[in-house]
Formats: structure tokens, C-alpha cells, sequence
């Protein structure tokens, strides 16, 4: 009885690609293989038969130049030889002359043979048996009235094709056999890559582990690029993923302070008076505003970061967006006794996100007033370099350790001296993550005592262009 399972097998060898190309493969191998034995056969047959022709013709010859220097009498001599010449070397002669009927030498060898439709003009000899036929070539001799007909049994022929013939069967099975394994040899190397790429798949399905790669030869084939894009695939993946998982654990993180904060005002609101309901109603406000500020900066961050961030590019004015920005963090600067200055610059016209650009300004002015002690000077300058708008902060404050200057962009860090400041860590992240964006780069420049220099820089023209 046959089973679901095993009924299964054959249609998984069926629709097995491996199988299918083997099979492919071997049928290709046999066709050439019978293709070049028909052609070897026909063009052996060809030059058998040529062979034949050329030996007729001399004997043919023979007998005319015979005839040319002795008459009859040299052809009476020639008939008296092949009469008595051995079966292996005689060639058979057919003397027509008008008037008179033809004329078989030697009779008895002519016998097998069917000459009741034979003429002049005969180039081959039925057998009444199972022999093969005559081959047959005439010579007129026109003064004499005379034909000559040379003939001789083509089994010799024959039997060299039979073998040939045979030799074909007994190599069949061994070349059907070499078609085979060769096909899946082929088939298996030729779809290595693919079973590679289908392994990887499958740990990278069963285990959810994106730091799998399919193995690479270096061949530089289509099959070998097909792993390079992969492994590109994989990388972007694992690149999102790891980003989605940034993100949460960040979130997670920024959100525990304000939301604990939330739910104490709540609590108290409950416990207080109608007056003291309406301020922490005021203060849940000002929480619930905080949550989803950090929750669009830790997005945004997180979307720079894997290549997702959406921008509306549009011809802007930098130095236009800049003074924006400056003039509405003067009077911030001022309470604080800090001096805010606009460096006077020219119009910078680049293709950019206005409110990104704006955000990122924004994010550094605030960054240099927060840390900038009273009577300090913070000074912003928009200049050009290299195809670039450079946007530049100078403050006065504490200064960027050399230690910390590879981490200020990192989402969440803060420095031992900004650790007394509010904040959660994530305005120099989005500053980055708005340069990146836009194909552009966000730095610090070297160790400075009693002052920073931090500079936003933006491509003049759109990477697309």
C-alpha cells in the first residue's frame, strides 16, 4: 500500500530544481552525443561510399585503356582473369552491346543479384537476398557500340557501418550513465549558491537572527551578486531592526521621567483642592506636551538613522532659515544675560527641508544659550565651503572634552557637564540625524577650552541633481 508520504517523494523529485536541471542536463549530453554519432554515421557512410566509387572508376579505367590498346581481345583477357580471380577481389563485369544481350562476368556471382531492370545507365544492383546491393559504373565505348559496366558488392560497406552501429549500442549505457552523473554534478555545483541562499534563509526564519550572511565566492557571477544583494538586504534589515529596538529601548527610557511625573501630578490632583486640580491639570498638559516631544525626537532620530526620514525639499535661503531661528531665541539669550549674535552673511540658496533645517538651528542655538554662563557670547555664522552651506555655533561655555566629542551626537548622552541641565539627550541626535538626511554632516570641532564650535552642514545642491 502506498503511502501520502511516499506518493510525496516523486513529486518533490519532480519539483525539485536540481533534479529538474540534472535531467535537463543529461537529456542535452545523450541528444548531442546522438546528434554528432548520426553525423559521424552519415559522413562514414559518405566517405565509404566514395571509396567505393574511386575503386570502380579505376577499374573502369582499367578497362577502357585495356580496350584502347588491345580491342576485344584485351577485354576477352580481362574476362578470363575475373573469371578465375578469388570471390574477395573480383569485380563483377556487364558487357552490353546493341543487338545482342548483355553479358554477366563471372555468372555465378551475379546470381544473387536482381538484373531483370538493369540498364546502362545503373548505379546499383538490387540483391534478390538479404546482401546489400551493387554498386555499378559504366564506361561507353562509342566506336565499338560497346558498354562496360563495372559493379562490386557494396556488404563490405555495410559491415563497417553495422559495426559502427553496434559500437554505438555498447557505449550507450555508459554515456548514459556518464549524461547522468555529470547532470547532477553540474546541477549541483550550478545551484550551490542557491542552496546557500536558501539555508540562510531558513536559520534566519527559524532562529530570527539577522547577522546571517550567505556565503560569497567571489566569482563575480550573477548568482554571486544575487549573494552580495542579499547580504545587502540583510544588512538594511538587520539596520531597521536594530533601529526599531533603539528606538523602543529610548523611548522607554525618555518617557519613564515625564510620565512619572504625570501620574504624581494626577495623583495629587486628586487628593487637592478644585484650585489645585486646575495647576496640575496645567502640569499633565505640559507632561503629555513633553511625551510626545520626545516621542517625535526619538522617531526622527530612529527614521535619519535607518534612511526613512521623509523631507519636502524646496529651494530655501540657510542664511534666511538661521536668522529665523536666532530671532526667536534672543529674548531666551537675554533673560539669561547671554549675547546671541548673527554673523552678517550673504544668501545661500540649497534644496532642503525648511523645518528640519530650522529644528537642527534650532536644537544647536539652544544647546550653546543652555551652557553658556551669563555675560558668555554665543555667535552663528553661515558661510560657504566645498559645495556647502556651513552653519557654525560658537559659545563660551564649559567646552566638549576630547573624550566625549565622538558620543555628543549619540542619542541619550549626556556629559558630566551637562548633567545639571534639563534635558533628555537627544537635540545633538537630531542635529545628525537632519544632516544626514539631507546627504550633509553635523561636527564638533577640536578640544576647546572655555568654548565649543559645533557646525550643521548642508549640500548646496540636491544629491539627486
Amino acid at each position: 500500500m502506498t503511502t501520502h508520504r511516499d506518493a510525496a517523494v516523486p513529486r518533490q523529485w519532480r519539483s525539485s530544481l536540481s533534479v529538474r536541471l540534472a535531467v535537463a542536463y543529461a537529456a542535452l549530453f545523450l541528444v548531442s552525443t546522438a546528434a554528432l554519432f548520426a553525423l559521424a554515421y552519415v559522413l562514414l557512410g559518405q566517405s565509404l561510399r566514395e571509396r567505393d566509387r574511386a575503386a570502380l572508376r579505376d577499374a573502369a579505367a582499367e578497362l577502357a585503356s585495356d580496350y584502347a590498346l588491345g580491342g576485344r581481345r584485351a577485354i576477352e583477357a580481362e574476362v578470363a582473369e575475373i573469371e578465375v580471380a578469388p570471390a574477395s577481389s573480383q569485380v563483377l563485369l556487364r558487357i552490353a552491346e546493341a543487338g545482342r544481350p548483355a553479358r554477366l562476368v563471372p555468372a555465378s556471382r551475379w546470381a544473387p543479384y536482381d538484373t531483370r531492370g538493369m540498364d546502362d545507365g545503373s548505379t546499383s544492383v538490387p540483391s534478390l537476398g538479404d546482401d546489400p546491393p551493387l554498386d555499378a559504373l559504366a564506361v561507353p565505348i562509342r566506336d565499338a557500340g560497346l558498354v562496360l559496366q563495372v559493379a562490386a558488392p557494396s556488404s563490405a560497406r555495410a559491415e563497417v557501418l553495422e559495426r559502427f552501429r553496434n559500437l554505438f549500442g555498447i557505449i550507450a549505457l555508459p554515456v548514459l550513465l556518464i549524461a547522468l552523473g555529470g547532470g547532477t554534478l553540474l546541477a549541483r555545483r550550478a545551484l550551490a549558491p542557491v542552496r546557500s541562499l536558501a539555508d540562510t534563509a531558513r536559520r534566519v526564519a527559524q532562529t530570527g537572527r539577522l547577522g546571517e550572511r550567505v556565503p560569497t565566492t567571489g566569482s563575480g557571477d550573477e548568482l554571486d551578486e544575487l549573494a552580495g544583494l542579499v547580504n545587502g538586504m540583510l544588512v538594511r534589515v538587520e539596520a531597521l531592526v536594530d533601529g526599531m529596538r533603539g528606538t523602543l529601548d529610548d523611548a522607554a527610557h525618555d518617557l519613564r521621567t515625564p510620565l512619572t511625573r504625570l501620574r504624581a501630578g494626577a495623583e495629587r490632583a486628586l487628593l487637592a483642592g478644585p484650585q489645585d486640580q486646575r495647576e496640575a491639570l496645567s502640569d499633565a498638559v505640559e507632561e503629555t506636551d513633553a511625551v510626545l516631544a520626545i516621542l517625535a525626537a526619538v522617531m526622527d532620530v530612529a527614521e535619519a538613522e535607518t534612511g526613512t526620514l521623509a523631507l519636502r525639499r524646496l529651494p530655501h535661503d540657510i542664511a534666511h532659515l538661521v536668522a529665523q531661528v536666532v530671532d526667536l531665541y534672543e529674548i531666551v539669550a537675554e533673560e539669561k544675560g547671554v549675547a546671541l549674535v548673527l554673523a552678517p552673511t550673504r544668501p545661500l540658496v540649497a534644496p532642503v527641508d525648511a523645518a528640519r533645517v530650522r529644528q537642527a538651528v534650532a536644537n544647536l542655538v539652544d544647546n550653546a544659550v543652555k551652557y553658556t554662563p551669563p555675560g558668555g557670547r554665543v555667535c552663528v555664522t553661515v558661510g560657504e565651503e566645498g559645495g556647502e552651506a556651513i552653519v557654525a555655533v560658537e559659545d563660551d561655555g564649559p567646552g566638549v572634552p576630547a573624550s566625549d566629542q565622538p558620543r555628543i551626537w549619540d542619542r541619550l548622552f549626556r556629559g558630566d557637564q551637562s548633567r545639571s541641565e534639563r534635558g533628555l539627550g537627544l537635540g545633538l541626535s537630531v542635529v545628525r540625524a537632519v544632516a544626514e538626511a539631507h546627504g550633509g554632516t553635523a561636527a564638533v570641532e577640536g578640544e576647546r577650552h572655555g568654548g565649543s564650535r559645533l557646525t550643521l552642514c548642508l549640500p548646496l545642491a540636491s544629491p539627486l541633481s
